[in-house]
């Protein structure tokens, strides 16, 4: 690559370093001169960066004798068009900038002036200022911030596996069209007072979901309109909120997109209260929802309910199972939560993290309620339960939604829903049978702390530990009352 050109996603830059004693003279520039030259052809790149080249070491020195002399012209000239555009050219305004700046400063700033026509039409006569995007700035932003969403999730889905319908990509952007909607300009004109804003309103957004007449404002309606206190989202959703428009921000000053890092304007927005998850079962608990009626449900809503307390695994695990993924390994029957990564053609199947990747032996219970038979019966489906995908939730939306009802139904209350299975499993493990975390931690899906090689240890060892581990997951619940098919 020729000396300072960049190239950046199939553009070229033209990109110098500012010179040491002008920084430490003059800290608020910005270290780097970066010039988007508007071109991927890098022969026609090296011939615009040479003459930029000229300019910065050439052009400067017909006005200025030294460079330090032209950096605080440039600075001067910043400052007075600021002055100039916010007072809308008060004379008074104007006569103040001088006094305080000295009258020799007006003869800087026309010389300045006219290093910037030098460069715009004398330097590069053949390319528009537009294209080349410099002005007294040195580079002009030609990027709405609207434009830039997609750019960002595209790199987030990159950077993070995301696959289609992805519910983080679906958080960052209702998180993005609060602020998109509400500071609509270049992104290199964003300012912390706009930051402030997006956070105003992030700290007053009503709950549409509760109050659905809220949602027939615009974004810059809600902003302006008094919102009451009982009516906003709660704490934690509004740190949602502003850790992703964070993450958006810094991605912006890292990309260039944005000369300042914005992010500190609206980080630590509200104290939130620590999420412990939910709890965990009781043996009463157990008894109420598994009882005699149980085994009239249907079919999806009677064994997924049953695989999760008897495997630990996660909700969408478990509903977004093929009737495939049971399978026999080393002679024993097993669940496979994609330990390949063959997904049968499904590209709508996900798990949390790349961990949770993993085979569960079939309880002893499960084989004896019949769960094999109702997997022969589905041999000619895809799918082993008739369940629905949606963006949001995956394949397990009616599912959760369906057992916090039937929960009400068993007069079971308290902090517990579907996931409290998985946390009465991890808890016998833990707590019952006193297991080390490393002994389960791979059946589990379990990220344990502070051992990459746990996965890999516990996946190797013999299948029939692990079977015999699941087997001992025993509770107080009369099976002979559960069984579906006699």
């Amino acid at each position: 690559m020729a000396q300072y050109l960049l190239n950046r996603n199939g553009t070229l830059y033209y990109q110098r370093r500012i010179p040491s004693s002008i920084l430490r003279k003059f800290p608020s520039i910005s270290p780097v001169l970066r010039i988007s030259l508007g071109t991927g052809r890098k022969s026609e790149a090296k011939i615009i960066s040479h003459k930029l080249s000229k300019m910065f070491d050439d052009f400067a020195k017909v006005y200025f004798n030294t460079p330090e002399e032209y950096t605080k012209a440039l600075m001067l000239l910043r400052k007075f068009e600021l002055v100039t555009c916010e007072s809308l050219l008060k004379t008074k305004d104007i006569d103040n900038f001088f006094d305080k700046y000295g009258r020799d400063a007006a003869e800087k700033i026309g010389k300045a002036k006219r290093v910037i026509e030098a460069r715009k039409s004398e330097i590069l006569p053949h390319h528009t200022v537009q294209s080349l995007k410099v002005h007294s700035n040195d580079v002009v932003n030609d990027h709405p911030v609207s434009s830039l969403v997609d750019k960002f999730i595209d790199y987030q889905r990159r950077k993070n596996d995301w696959g289609q319908g992805n519910s983080s990509e679906i958080k960052y952007r209702s998180a993005l069209k609060y602020f998109v909607e509400l500071i609509d300009k270049n992104s290199d004109n964003i300012s912390k007072a706009d930051v402030v804003k997006v956070k105003e309103l992030l700290i007053k957004l009503p709950d549409i979901r509760k109050y659905p007449v809220y949602g027939k404002l615009t974004i810059k309606e809600l902003y302006k309109k008094d919102i009451p206190r009982e009516h906003t989202i709660s704490n934690n959703t509004i740190k949602q909120h502003a850790d992703r428009i964070v993450t958006f921000l810094c991605w912006l000053h890292d990309n260039d997109y944005c000369h300042e890092n914005l992010s500190k304007s609206i980080s630590g927005i509200v104290k939130t209260t620590r999420k412990h998850g939910k709890e965990a079962y009781t043996s009463d608990q157990l008894k109420k929802l598994f009882n005699e009626r149980y085994k009239e449900l249907d079919n999806k809503y009677y064994w997924i309910p049953l695989v999760g307390l008897h495997t630990g695994a996660r909700i969408n695990e478990i509903c977004q199972l093929d009737s495939r993924d049971i399978k026999q390994i080393d002679e024993i029957w097993c669940f496979d939560i994609m330990s390949s990564d063959v997904n049968n053609g499904d590209d709508k199947k996900r798990v949390k993290r790349e961990s949770s990747k993993r085979v569960i032996p079939i309880h002893h219970r499960l084989l004896e309620l019949g769960f094999l038979d109702y997997v022969n019966s589905r041999v000619k489906k895809k799918k082993l339960f008739d369940v629905s995908y949606t963006v949001t939730n995956g394949y397990s939306g009616s599912i959760g939604t369906y057992w916090l009802r039937y929960q009400e139904r068993c007069a079971v209350s308290g902090n517990v829903s579907f996931h409290s299975f998985r946390k009465t499993v991890i808890n016998y493990f833990n707590q019952t049978l006193e297991l080390p975390e490393i002994a389960h931690a791979y059946y589990t899906g379990h990220a344990a702390v502070g051992n990459e090689g746990i996965k890999s240890y516990t996946s190797k060892k013999p299948l029939t530990d692990a079977k015999n581990m699941f087997d001992r997951l025993e509770y107080e619940i009369d099976y002979d009352k559960l069984k579906k098919y006699k």
